[in-house]
């Protein structure tokens, strides 16, 4: 194969997500170049880039040996890329190295969808958009794999969820998928980072590789082709040079549609940096107070308060846009947490302090469950929260979360007895010891 150093190195970079450090399979730590493509697989995610020179025979290249040598190679030398005995050769110019490798039949195949399956194109930006807003609200452990997972529904328009157990995003997108009738594709919370990376780094010009009608070239403005195989559980993403096949997580998402409230009696409207601050500003005493923020507008005015009996009290007050008038309370740490990185107007609408509050931002609306306020603060069940905070709100959004762990009184007393068997052990010992 003859190329160019910086087309290489540019597709190994896309790649590089694919590429697992530590696996089983070393095989896998390669990437594979022939048949007019360049691909690397983790078995979860597979990528593929076309790469036209690859057309005579196939080699397996070590990833990161060959990232190295070609980082430092001056860009716009002609590279020779020839396998030969067990070893892939590089060539340019001056510079040259041999890699031990596999046999190109070691590496796992390209998965694809196939017959039967169902295709769309789509608006790229806006299918990006809307899973990257709700992956961050998806489980980070794995007792429930399915909260793992970006719940994609396939309709028009498609909707995309994301939930932990505590907290629940939903985001409506503009674009539809013809022939969908809802079905439900769990896309790892892992694979949509990997799209993100892709999106951002592949060329953005023209997508010779779909076929668009005239609608379709005036919604989409960087159209993707997505492709889904109940049969085999893969996503197919298509855009430009670049396929993105995805693994999906099997099981059935949660209801999450009964969760989010339909009506209000109170909602608010603010700037989210005030509304970050003046958490920031109460987080200290919200701590000492069960991690209770208490919220609260009428007026044109938002308040945020923080009370603990040993830590006193303080609130904070912004100007805010006032439909109706309300109060709830948070946990400090999901509220920070949700509040990071926002920027410009955001929406909060409740229809009872005991109900959940519905956070609106950018199209994306997420669900985060009260805290129970009845006068003083309540304690509620200990439990970690996200940047601080001590306790977790009442209530789980999402039917089947994971359960709660036992109490720790409740460990201790299944610990008890193993500490009262050594004594006796010993005394059997000293007994026979004693010849009286």
């Amino acid at each position: 194969m003859q190329t160019q150093v910086a087309r290489l190195r540019r597709v190994l970079s896309l790649l590089e997500p694919a590429v697992p450090r530590k696996t089983s399979l070393p095989v896998l730590t390669h990437v594979r170049l022939g048949e007019g493509k360049a691909m690397a697989t983790d078995l979860e995610v597979a990528i593929a880039v076309d790469l036209p020179e690859a057309t005579d025979g196939v080699c397996l290249l070590p990833f990161a040996l060959a990232e190295n040598f070609l980082r430092f190679t001056p860009g716009s030398l002609d590279l020779g890329v020839v396998y030969r005995e067990g070893r892939a050769h590089l060539l340019a110019s001056g510079s040259q190295a041999a890699f031990p490798t596999n046999e190109p039949d070691e590496y796992p195949p390209l998965p694809t969808v196939g017959e039967g399956a169902l295709t769309a194109v789509v608006d790229g930006d806006d299918l990006v958009k809307a899973l990257a807003a709700v992956a961050e609200y998806t489980a980070t452990e794995t007792s429930r794999p399915v909260l793992t997972a970006v719940c994609l529904t396939l309709a028009e328009p498609m909707e995309a969820a994301g939930a932990d157990g505590f907290r629940l995003a939903v985001h409506t997108l503009r674009s539809g998928f013809p022939g969908g009738d809802g079905v439900q594709a769990l896309v790892p919370s892992k694979a949509v980072k990997v799209l993100e990376r892709l999106w951002k780094l592949a060329p953005s010009g023209s997508e010779t590789d779909v076929d668009l009608s005239i609608a379709e070239l005036v919604v989409s403005r960087r159209p993707v082709r997505l492709g889904y195989d109940a049969k085999n559980s893969l996503l197919q993403m298509g855009f430009g040079e670049v396929a993105l096949m995805i693994k999906l997580v099997e099981g059935t998402f949660t209801n999450y549609k009964v969760l989010v409230p339909t009506t209000y009696t109170s909602r608010v409207t603010f700037h989210s940096q005030e509304l970050l601050r003046a958490v920031h500003q109460v987080e200290a005493v919200a701590r000492e107070g069960s991690g209770i923020v208490r919220l609260s507008w009428e007026n044109g005015r938002l308040a945020v308060a923080a009370k603990a009996e040993d830590a006193g009290d303080v609130e904070v007050a912004l100007g805010a846009t006032v439909e109706a008038p309300g109060r709830i309370a948070f946990n400090a740490g999901y509220l920070l947490a949700y509040l990071k990185g926002k920027e410009g107007p955001m929406d909060l609408s409740t229809s009872d302090p005991t109900a959940p509050g519905v956070f609106t931002h950018q199209g994306t609306k997420v669900v985060i469950m009260p805290m129970f306020v009845s006068g003083e603060p309540q304690k509620a069940p200990e439990a970690k929260a996200p940047e601080g905070g001590e306790t977790e709100p009442g209530p789980e959004p999402v039917e089947g979360a994971p359960a709660e762990e036992a109490p720790p009184e409740a460990a201790a007393q299944e610990k008890a007895p193993a500490k009262d068997v050594k004594p006796k052990r010993k005394a059997r010992r000293r007994k026979k010891q004693d010849p009286d």
